[in-house]
């Protein structure tokens, strides 16, 4: 509604889209059920990659 506290956006300003739909199994405007089923922690770092033969420039060897 436009107001002077809240003044319509000009039309070609990008209108926000509809809020996702919650995910199945998920209550609306329940924090818990929201919060419950999150994703497991993401992995550490992974372990350096092994070191493979030397390349002929690391060898000291000269370009040709």
């Amino acid at each position: 509604a436009f107001d002077q506290n809240n003044p319509l956006p000009p039309p070609w300003y990008p209108q926000p889209g509809p809020p996702p739909a919650p995910a199945p199994g998920v209550l609306p405007g329940d924090p818990l059920g929201a919060i419950a089923p999150a994703a497991p922690p993401a992995p550490g770092p992974a372990p350096a990659a092994p070191s493979g033969p030397l390349l002929p420039a690391e060898a000291g060897g000269v370009p040709r």
